[in-house]
Order: structure tokens, then C-alpha cells, then sequence
């Protein structure tokens, strides 16, 4: 019993069956349950943080994890085509949020751009903008001082 109520051991039978990775996504045909999915593993790495479970970095023993379901999405909002019939246009603004908190946890730019086109319009406007920054990446500028 001790086994189902290891965290990581959840969490793998969840990757396990998420959207990104089981096909539900040939079935479902919106982008919407990929995030959906997305939504709720980050809310959990944050959570896996206050209680000492990083799993963030966390891989089921066949290799999935949580960055390697952002990269596969984080493409197609950036404007690759998305490989799977869309049912209909949905607004992907709630998003924006867990992209660029996986952004700042991963140091991806394309996550944060992807965050940045799901804004579209309001990407100076969105309430986003306040509960969760754009985050900085440091960049290395070589001016040539001696």
C-alpha cells in the first residue's frame, strides 16, 4: 500500500495516461486537454516543492516528465500547426500562467513565448502580468572592455 501513496509512483501512473502521451489527444482533438493536463502537473511540481518533492525534474522510468510535455506543446503554440484536428478556436489566455512559471523553472525562452502568443492582444493588458511576471533570463554580453 505504501507504494500508491508514494508521490513520484502517482505521479507516473498519471504521465502515464496524460494526454501528451497516451494519444488522448487523437480523440479529444483540442489543445485544450494537453494544457488542461499541463495546468494541473504544474500546480503539483509547486506543490511537490513546499512538501520537498521536486518533480519538476522527476522522469518515469520510460523517460516522461513534465518538461518533456511542455516541449511538446510549446511548439505548436508558437505557431507550429497542430497535428490533431481542433473541434473548436478556444482561448488559451488562462494558460499563459503555467507557461511562464515553466519558463522560470526550466530557464526556456520558448516556453515564455509561447506564454507571450497565447496573450496575443492582451499581452500588455492581462491581469497575468501581475501574478506572474515574465521571467528574466540572463544573457552574457561580451563588449570587449579591457
Amino acid at each position: 500500500m505504501q507504494k500508491y501513496l508514494n508521490t513520484p509512483y502517482v505521479v507516473w501512473i498519471q504521465l502515464r495516461y496524460t494526454t501528451v502521451y497516451c494519444g488522448f489527444v487523437n480523440f479529444c482533438t483540442r489543445t485544450h486537454y494537453t494544457l488542461y493536463d499541463l495546468q494541473a502537473f504544474t500546480i503539483l511540481a509547486e506543490l511537490g516543492e513546499r512538501v520537498g518533492y521536486n518533480l519538476w525534474d522527476y522522469k518515469t522510468p520510460d523517460g516522461r516528465s513534465l518538461k518533456k510535455a511542455y516541449e511538446f506543446v510549446v511548439p505548436y503554440l508558437n505557431g507550429e500547426k497542430w497535428p490533431y484536428p481542433e473541434i473548436e478556436q478556444e482561448d488559451l489566455t488562462n494558460y499563459a500562467p503555467y507557461l511562464r512559471v515553466a519558463a522560470s523553472q526550466y530557464g526556456e525562452k520558448s516556453f515564455s513565448e509561447a506564454a507571450d502568443n497565447v496573450l496575443g492582444s492582451e499581452i500588455q493588458t492581462n491581469r497575468v502580468n501581475l501574478t506572474t511576471p515574465k521571467p528574466i533570463f540572463k544573457c552574457s554580453l561580451s563588449i570587449g572592455i579591457k
